[in-house]
């Protein structure tokens, strides 16, 4: 079958792209192909002239709308995508599945390790390029010189991911382009084996919606937890949503059950990224300051629900209300960082049960070469062992990773929080909190105590029947 294009612009006319360095590192396979990320590599590499000339400063994707004192809101423009292309060898090369030119769109990471996540516009398949976010930054930055154009902050980016494409699809209709994905489109920017394992964008999208939206109850306007019970009402309503109207919901929506859904409002505004404008500095920084609060020093700000967090733990009084408040502000204010301090990336007893629990007697038994009829539990633990632990292991959306915050009050005593982090912070993350405890507790020796490991070995060196109780 033909892959279709418009005829006018055909997608593999010549590029004034230059040549790459011989030495330039060659595009992975994410093996997963997306027509609509394909059409719109495509029509934006057509109109590549025109985008800078007429429309330099319309983002490539939309973005959440933030606090002005959260810092500047923003995403990547079309002039910034384009001069990459034409100056980054990071940005461009050979499709490893075509030979035809993979083109960026996208950045994306999680702690130090970030990706550049680029198309084919002849295949469209998914290709990346791993780096260490310092050096990818440096190496982006330096590609821009002499041009008139800056990067935008690393939380701009993730911030735009997966956004619409509302802006720079009527731009590319206004140059005469037809041939485009659907209005209710985002690209989004994954790991590998997420971009393998999400077929569908919509589902895709409903996922990190659903992960940004707030649940509320709607009478007292109180925010409401997302657990079991609750998140599967806010995915349904998502998806009804973006099937009924082909887009997302952005303000406060009735939902079931007395709740509202409150989503962040986002934006196709113009965003210049002119290098006479300032460039916020976003280092990131595990040095959280905690008594620092927009509220005074007083019962309402992050130090004092500390301190009544503390004096009412030790006490024996209730700290739920405290404690709820402090872990939302944490949240809300960015101060969790997987890549500082961690106590180890551990999978959990039901992560593995699960997985054990739809494994397929026929694959267990042409990977083991049974011959026999019956496939024992003994050999689908092996199975376990040695064709499923591994990958898991591997699988930030199903291990966590355990950061623990101590919190101090300003008497100078101390407590210890221990979040679990799960996802990737490009795309859904999930946050799963433990303690209080003593600030010497040892947390990591208490989940290994309760079946959770770190390692294949530490798996290997459980007795048969621990095993059987951890998968059973």
């Amino acid at each position: 079958m033909t892959t279709p294009t418009n005829s006018e612009h055909p997608a593999d006319s010549s590029s004034d792209l230059p040549p790459l360095p011989p030495d330039a590192a060659p595009w992975q396979s994410a093996g997963y192909r997306d027509e609509n990320a394909r059409l719109l590599v495509s029509a934006i590499h057509r109109r590549r002239g025109a985008l800078l000339i007429e429309f330099p400063d319309v983002p490539v994707q939309g973005y959440d709308v933030i606090l002005p004192e959260e810092g500047p809101a923003g995403a990547i423009t079309c002039s910034v995508l384009i001069s990459l292309w034409r100056e980054s060898e990071l940005c461009r090369g050979t499709c490893p599945h075509c030979d035809g030119t993979a083109l960026a769109l996208a950045f994306g990471g999680t702690g130090e390790s970030w990706f550049v996540v680029g198309v084919c516009p002849l295949c469209g398949s998914y290709v990346f390029r791993p780096s260490e976010k310092g050096a990818l930054f440096a190496a982006l930055a330096q590609s821009l010189e002499g041009w008139c154009f800056r990067l935008p902050t690393q939380s701009q980016l993730l911030l735009s991911n997966a956004h619409q494409h509302l802006a720079l699809l009527a731009a590319l209709r206004t140059l005469g382009e037809h041939l485009l994905p659907p209005d209710h489109y985002g690209f989004a920017a994954s790991l590998p084996d997420a971009m393998r394992r999400w077929q569908s964008a919509a589902e895709q999208r409903i996922g990190i919606w659903s992960q940004r939206g707030a649940i509320i109850h709607a009478a007292t306007g109180a925010h409401v937890e997302k657990n079991t019970a609750t998140w599967p009402l806010l995915t349904d309503f998502v998806r009804e949503f973006l099937l009924r109207t082909g887009t997302l919901p952005e303000l406060d929506h009735a939902g079931p059950d007395g709740l509202d859904f409150s989503f962040p409002l986002s934006s196709q505004e113009p965003v210049s990224y002119r290098v006479e404008a300032p460039a916020a500095d976003e280092t990131p920084t595990n040095d959280v300051d905690y008594a620092a609060d927009d509220d005074d020093d007083g019962e309402g700000s992050l130090q004092g629900l500390i301190d009544r967090l503390v004096t009412d733990w030790r006490a024996k009084r209730p700290i739920a209300e405290s404690l709820a408040r402090i872990q939302e502000t944490l949240e809300e204010s960015g101060d969790i960082h997987s890549g500082y301090d961690i106590l180890g990336v551990f999978l959990g007893p039901k992560a593995m049960a699960d997985a054990f629990a739809v494994i397929d007697d026929d694959v267990v038994r042409q990977a083991l070469e049974i011959t026999d009829r019956r496939v024992n539990q003994t050999q689908r633990i092996e199975f376990f062992e040695q064709h499923v632990l591994e990958g898991l292991l591997e699988d930030a959306d199903v291990t966590r990773a355990f950061v623990p915050i101590v919190l101090e009050s300003s008497d100078g005593e101390s407590l210890q929080l221990v979040v679990g982090i799960s996802g990737y912070s490009f795309t859904i993350l999930e946050y799963e909190w433990h303690g209080p405890f003593e600030a010497e507790f040892d947390f990591a020796e208490w989940v290994r105590k309760e079946g959770w490991v770190e390692t294949v070995e530490e798996f290997q060196q459980m007795g048969a029947r621990r095993k059987a109780k951890l998968l059973g």
